[in-house]
C-alpha cells in the first residue's frame, strides 16, 4: 500500500487507513492494528482500532523522503491469527527552505576599462527543495550597483561587466549584495557578498604638480659643490609597478653639469660653483615603470642670485614646534601646512627640510607655494 504526506505537517495528522477483514465472529473475527517493523518506527502511529495512520514526529523531506512501516493486523482469538502488509509513504516537498549558495562571500579581481560582457564571477547556489517540476533559481544584484558598473544573469548568477568603464583611481573595491529567490509559490530568499576587487592598468601618465618651476637659487662656492640644488616632484595615480617613477634630464644639459637622482628627482651638480646672474633651464623627464610607459615632463627654470649677506639677528620660525595633521587618504601634492621665520629686511629665505631621507623623500616645500621664501626640496 502507498500513501503521501507533506512535509513539516502537524504531529499527529492522518496520512492513511489500512483494513483487515477476519471472517471469524466474536472476537475470534476482532482485529487490532500496530506497526511492527520499518524506516518508520517512531515516525508513524496507528489508531489499533480504525488502522488510520498518523505522523508522530515532525518529517523532512530534505533529511528523508520516504518511509517503510510493517503493518499487522491481528485478531482477539485464544489463538491469535495475525497478517501482515508492506505500506510505503512518500514524503511530498514544500517549500521550506531557502536557497543555499556555494560560499558564503564571493570574491573576485577585474581589471579596470575591461570592455562590456567580461566575465566577473559566478554565483552559484542550490536549493534543497528543489523538484524537476519547480522553477529554477533566479538572481538578481540587490545592492552595491548604483552606477550599473555589473549586471547578473537572473538564470546562471554569472555577473559580468556593463558599457559602464571601471577606473580603479576612481573606485578600488565593489561590494555586490546578490539576492538568490526560489521559485515556490511563496518564494525564499538568501543574500551573499560579492567583493570585487579592480586591477590596476598602466592608464595614467606622470604629473608633475607645476609644469614649469621657477626658482631663484643664492649663487654657490666651491664649499658647496655636490649639494642639492632643487627637487621636482612627480606622482602616478595608477597603482604598483606602473605608479613607481624613474627621473632624467633630458634637455639643457648637454656640459653635463648637472645630475638627478633617478628615484628621488632631486638635481644637483658636481661643479664647483654657480655665479650670480648666470642662468639654467633643464628639461626633466619622468616616465613609470608600466608596460607600456607613460611619462611627463617638466621645466626647471633656475636663476642663480647673489647670495644675500648675513643676517645679523639670527633666523628664528615663528613657532618652536608646529603641529601638522594629514590623512593616509590624502591626495599626494596637497598642502600640509606653512612654515614661517622672522627676519629684518627684504631679503629672500630658503627652506630646506633636514633629517632622514625617508622624510625627504615623503615631504616637500614647493617655492611658487612660499612666495619670497625658496628652497632645495
Amino acid at each position: 500500500m502507498n500513501g503521501s504526506v507533506k512535509e513539516s505537517v502537524r504531529i499527529g495528522t492522518s496520512v492513511l487507513q489500512v483494513s483487515a477483514r477476519d471472517d471469524d465472529t466474536g472476537r475470534d473475527g476482532e482485529v487490532q492494528y500496530s506497526i511492527r517493523d520499518g524506516s518508520g518506527l517512531g515516525r508513524f502511529t496507528i489508531d489499533e482500532e480504525t488502522g488510520v495512520i498518523y505522523t508522530a514526529d515532525l518529517l523532512d523531506r530534505e533529511t528523508q523522503d520516504s518511509y517503510w512501516l510493517t503493518v499487522y493486523a491481528t485478531d482477539l482469538g485464544v489463538v491469535p491469527q495475525s497478517a501482515a502488509l508492506q505500506v510505503y509513504i512518500q514524503v511530498e516537498d514544500v517549500n521550506d527552505n531557502a536557497p543555499l549558495t556555494s560560499e558564503p562571500m564571493y570574491h573576485a579581481t577585474i581589471p579596470e576599462n575591461s570592455p562590456k560582457d567580461q566575465s566577473v564571477i559566478q554565483v552559484q547556489a542550490q536549493d534543497p527543495d528543489a523538484t524537476a517540476t519547480e522553477p529554477r533559481l533566479s538572481f538578481r544584484i540587490s545592492s552595491g550597483n548604483p552606477q550599473n558598473f555589473f549586471s547578473i544573469n537572473p538564470r546562471t548568477g554569472l555577473i559580468t561587466t556593463t558599457s559602464r568603464k571601471l577606473d580603479r583611481e576612481q573606485q578600488a573595491e565593489h561590494v555586490l549584495e546578490v539576492t538568490v529567490s526560489d521559485g515556490g509559490p511563496s518564494p525564499r530568499h538568501t543574500t551573499v557578498w560579492v567583493v570585487i576587487q579592480v586591477l590596476d592598468v598602466n592608464d595614467n601618465k606622470p604629473t608633475f604638480p607645476e609644469k614649469v618651476y621657477q626658482v631663484r637659487l643664492p649663487e654657490r662656492t666651491r664649499k658647496q659643490r655636490g649639494a642639492p640644488i632643487y627637487r621636482v616632484f612627480a606622482y602616478d595615480q595608477d597603482q604598483g609597478a606602473n605608479a613607481e617613477l624613474s627621473y632624467s634630464i633630458v634637455d639643457g644639459n648637454e656640459d653635463g653639469k648637472f645630475i638627478i637622482d633617478a628615484k628621488t628627482g632631486v638635481v644637483s651638480s658636481p661643479k664647483k660653483q654657480f655665479t650670480a646672474g648666470t642662468y639654467d633651464i633643464l628639461t626633466v623627464k619622468a616616465v613609470d615603470n608600466g608596460r607600456p610607459q607613460r611619462w611627463a615632463t617638466a621645466r626647471l627654470h633656475i636663476e642663480w642670485i647673489r647670495r644675500p649677506p648675513a643676517s645679523p639677528v639670527p633666523l628664528a620660525f615663528d613657532e618652536q614646534l608646529y603641529n601638522f595633521t594629514i590623512m593616509e587618504t590624502d591626495k599626494v601634492a596637497d598642502i600640509v601646512g606653512v612654515v614661517s621665520a622672522q627676519q629684518q629686511g627684504s631679503a629672500s629665505l630658503w627652506f630646506d627640510i633636514t633629517g632622514p631621507r625617508s622624510f625627504r623623500e615623503m615631504f616637500y616645500i614647493l617655492q611658487t607655494a612660499c612666495g619670497r621664501n625658496c628652497s632645495t626640496e
